[in-house]
């Protein structure tokens, strides 16, 4: 995936699916942040589903704005009637899920569109900087390819795909001890591997980075999946 165009993902997901006057549920929305920003670009409803007490404390503690919600739940068994949503969201989380569930996540995403609705699947490749910093941590190249695998099976049964967008989405952090409390604050287990690796991540962390005034850039390739029941 070389030579990928440098993009936003908040531009994409607005190009490929304006969210004005949609309904909108994040599954494993972490901080919320990606929801605020949807909101305003005019996303009628939004609502966050994180199985992570970290994250969720996160999302809940920021910015409280009209018609957005933050709840605990996970994507296979979604607490919502048939066609309650204009868009369902799996951003860089549908490979967080267990193999296992999957194609019942995927399942329980179609039934909770509204006819017309879209599913947006933004997921990271494991490739570039950020992945092979990280991979010493956790190495996710299985779970992705299985994920990935997973959502091409469903494009051809329950789905049809309309999009496929692959762009480069750089990762900054300000620092090493930022990069330390996201990689902690997506999943609390990687904390005693970090403490274990700390001095080889540092090294690595000055060695794959670019910098600039703002801090250190990690380089991200990212498959985006647009979809829609059929």
């Amino acid at each position: 995936m070389a030579n990928l165009p440098r993009r936003r993902h908040l531009e994409v997901l607005s190009e490929l699916v304006s969210p004005e006057g949609k309904s909108a549920l994040d599954i494993g929305c972490g901080d919320g942040a990606l929801l605020r920003a949807l909101m305003r670009r005019g996303l009628a409803e939004g609502v966050g589903l994180e199985p992570a007490d970290q994250q969720l404390q996160r999302a809940t503690a920021g910015e409280p704005l009209p018609n957005l919600r933050f709840l605990p739940g996970r994507g296979e068994a979604l607490d919502f009637p048939d066609e309650s949503f204009d868009l369902v969201i799996y951003f860089n989380s549908l490979h967080h899920l267990n193999e296992s569930v999957i194609d019942r996540a995927l399942t329980e995403a179609g039934r909770v569109l509204r006819e017309g609705g879209f599913l947006y699947v933004a997921e990271p490749v494991a490739e570039g900087s950020h992945f092979s910093l990280l991979q010493p941590v956790e190495d996710e190249t299985e779970v992705r390819r299985v994920a990935f695998e997973r959502l091409c099976a469903a494009a051809e049964g329950p789905f049809e795909q309309l999009r496929e967008v692959r762009y480069d989405a750089p990762v900054r952090y300000a620092d090493f001890e930022a990069f330390r409390q996201q990689a902690v604050a997506v999943d609390p287990r990687r904390a005693v591997v970090f403490e274990g690796l700390v001095e080889g991540l540092r090294q690595k962390f000055e060695e794959l980075s670019e910098t600039d005034e703002k801090g250190y850039l990690f380089s991200q390739p990212m498959r985006v999946n647009l979809l829609r029941p059929v």
